[in-house]
């Protein structure tokens, strides 16, 4: 009977069991936060060792503080829990390379849509730039309704010209006597 009842129980144990391994501890931060959080810790060390660093004007060192506490500030964390996050996955390499897999999956979906959005919003300044070249167009034949484009003049001056028949003469080239 107890045989039975450990058989019975063993698959429902092996479930609990196998979800509780994949489970980061307290106090770091599960995968799907920490591939957003990581990759806006990388943009922002990007922004100051590319903008900032060349900026006389502008101190480094306080900047760089600035942009990493605005990127734990959109997040909703602290310093400590993200150190103890970096610290946990860098401990297993398979664990860090998936974050780093999944960080590089969400930069190229970010750049994608970034790059379907600048098509689109040209693809959209182009339309209204013709619309506009049409309007001013339309405008410009309503503000002199009677007077003709001078294509048009040209194109009449010439159906009304008879072309001239060429004789025998004018086509044999005399030398100078």
């Amino acid at each position: 009977m107890n045989m039975k009842r450990v058989i019975r129980l063993l698959p429902l144990w092996i479930f609990f069991l196998g979800f509780g391994c994949n489970k980061t501890p307290e106090g770091i931060l599960p995968l799907n936060k920490m591939k957003f959080v990581f990759l806006h810790h990388i943009m922002a060390e990007e922004m100051v060792n590319n903008y900032i660093a060349h900026d006389a004007k502008i101190n480094y060192d306080s900047a760089r503080i600035e942009f990493f506490s605005g990127v734990l500030k959109l997040h909703k964390i602290d310093s400590i829990t993200f150190a103890k996050s970096v610290n946990y996955y860098k401990s297993d390499l398979e664990r860090l390379k998936e974050l780093f897999d999944s960080v590089n999956a969400v930069a190229l979906r970010e750049k994608d849509i970034r790059q379907q959005l600048e098509a689109a919003l040209a693809k959209k300044k182009a339309v209204a730039d013709s619309l506009a070249t049409v309007d001013s167009l339309a405008k410009l034949k309503k503000e002199v309704p009677g007077k003709k484009d001078s294509l048009d003049a040209a194109r009449d001056s010439l159906k009304n010209k008879k072309p001239q028949s060429l004789s025998k003469k004018d086509s044999i080239i005399l030398a100078p006597e």
